[in-house]
C-alpha cells in the first residue's frame, strides 16, 4: 500500500511542478486524503502509535466538509484512545466521527463507529446506553432505503458486539440470533476478526440453550474459512509483521480451545445419555425378585 501512496505523491509533485491545469486546491485535497490512507492503513495492521499520530495530523487538516474522511480518522482516534485508556478522549472521538459519519450520510462507516463507541461503554459498566446504541444501528439499517443484508456487511461488527452484551444479560436466544447474523454478515465482509467474535458468542449461547452441537459444527466452519485466508495472506506476504493479523490469532486459538471443550461436552452428553439409557433398559427388563 505504501508504493501505492508514494506513487501518487510523485504523480501530484511532478502535476504540480509542470503547472497542471488542475484548480490548486486539488493538490491540497488529495494531499490530506493521502494523510488520512496512511493513518487508517497503520491503524489496521495494528501499528497503532504511527496510525494515531498519521490521523491525528490528517483530522487536523480536513474541513469539515469532508464527513467521510473525517469520521474514519475520528474513529482511529477513538480506538486508539481506548486502548490507551484515555477514555474521556475515546468518547469524544467517537462522538465527532458519529457526528461526521451522519453529516456524510455513509451508512456503513457509521456502523462499525457505533460498534466500537457501545463496545467502550459496556467496558464501563453503561450497558444500558451501549443497548441503546446498537439498537440504533439496527434501526438505522432497518430505515434505509438499501436495508437489505447485504447492503451492509459491516453491520457484522454490531451483530458480534452486541450478542456479547445480550449474552451477558442473559437474553440467550436473542444473543443467538445476533451472532448467527454476525457470522453471516462478517463472512460477506471477510472480516477474520469479527467473524471468529460471532462464531465464539453463537457457540456460547448455543450450549446455553442446550444445542452445544449445532455450535461446534459453526466453529468448525469458521475455523476452516479462517485457517484458509490466513494461509492466503501467508502465500502473499502479507502475514509478517501484521499485527492485526497476530490479534486474531489470538482469538483462533481461544475458538479452538472453546471448540475442544464444546467438543467433550458433547461426548460427555452423549455418554450420559447412553448410560441412563441402559439403565432404564436394565430395570425395565429386570424381574421382581432380582430389584430385592
Amino acid at each position: 500500500m505504501e508504493s501505492y501512496l508514494k506513487s501518487a505523491e510523485a504523480g501530484l509533485a511532478v502535476r504540480k511542478l509542470v503547472g497542471g491545469a488542475d484548480d490548486p486546491t486539488v493538490f491540497e485535497t488529495w494531499s490530506r486524503h493521502i494523510d488520512a490512507i496512511r493513518g487508517t492503513v497503520a491503524m489496521n495492521l495494528g501499528d497503532e502509535e504511527r496510525g494515531f499520530e498519521l490521523s491525528q495530523r490528517a483530522l487536523k487538516r480536513l474541513p469539515e466538509s469532508e464527513g467521510l474522511w473525517r469520521s474514519i480518522l475520528a474513529l482511529n482516534l477513538g480506538d486508539a484512545n481506548t486502548r490507551r485508556n484515555e477514555v474521556d478522549q475515546a468518547l469524544l472521538a467517537f462522538k465527532e466521527a458519529v457526528s461526521a459519519a451522519c453529516l456524510s450520510g455513509n451508512i456503513s462507516s457509521l456502523l462499525i463507529i457505533y460498534a466500537s463507541q457501545a463496545s467502550l461503554l459496556v467496558e464501563l459498566g453503561q450497558l444500558d446506553q451501549a443497548e441503546s446504541i446498537y439498537r440504533q444501528a439496527l434501526q438505522t439499517t432497518a430505515e434505509s432505503q438499501d436495508a437489505s443484508s447485504k447492503a451492509f456487511p459491516t453491520l457484522g461488527k454490531i451483530n458480534a458486539f452486541y450478542s456479547s452484551l445480550l449474552y451477558e444479560l442473559n437474553r440467550v436466544d436473542e444473543a443467538a440470533e445476533q451472532a448467527r447474523q454476525g457470522i453471516e454478515r462478517c463472512t460477506q465482509w471477510g472480516h477474520l476478526e469479527h467473524l471468529v467474535d460471532s462464531s465464539l458468542h453463537y457457540a456460547l449461547a448455543m450450549q446455553a440453550l442446550s444445542a452445544g452441537e449445532q455450535g461446534m459444527t459453526a466453529l468448525e466452519r469458521v475455523d476452516l474459512i479462517v485457517s484458509n485466508t490466513i494461509e492466503l495472506l501467508r502465500q502473499s506476504g502479507q502475514l509478517e509483521g501484521n499485527r492485526k493479523i497476530r490479534w486474531t490469532a489470538v482469538k483462533i486459538l481461544e475458538m479452538r480451545l472453546h471448540l475442544a471443550t464444546l467438543a467433550r461436552y458433547c461426548l460427555c452428553w452423549y455418554c450420559w445419555g447412553s448410560l441412563t439409557t441402559v439403565s432404564v433398559t436394565r430395570r425395565e427388563h429386570s424381574s421382581p425378585l432380582s430389584e430385592r
